[in-house]
């Protein structure tokens, strides 16, 4: 978490979340405001049962591993 996205001072923030199971409580989650932008586009790919892999606009990127966010290349 951010202070900024904790104070509300930077409205342009993306935040990834991650659920083990559906209705499950959330399990973990990353925000990231330094280079927030408005997405218009989220691609999200299962590369198996545990690592997803999600791009925004093909610009920027990040990897779930067993519920561990990473940021990586898109």
């Amino acid at each position: 978490m951010s202070l900024g996205g904790l104070l509300g001072t930077n409205e342009k923030m993306y935040r990834c979340e991650y659920y083990p199971h559906k209705g499950w409580p959330m399990f973990t989650c990353e925000s990231f405001a330094d280079e927030s932008y408005e997405v218009r586009r989220v691609n999200i790919k299962w590369v198996d049962p545990s690592t997803a892999r999600v791009v925004f606009d093909e610009v920027v990127a990040f990897e779930c591993e067993d519920g561990k966010w990473r940021r990586t290349r898109p």
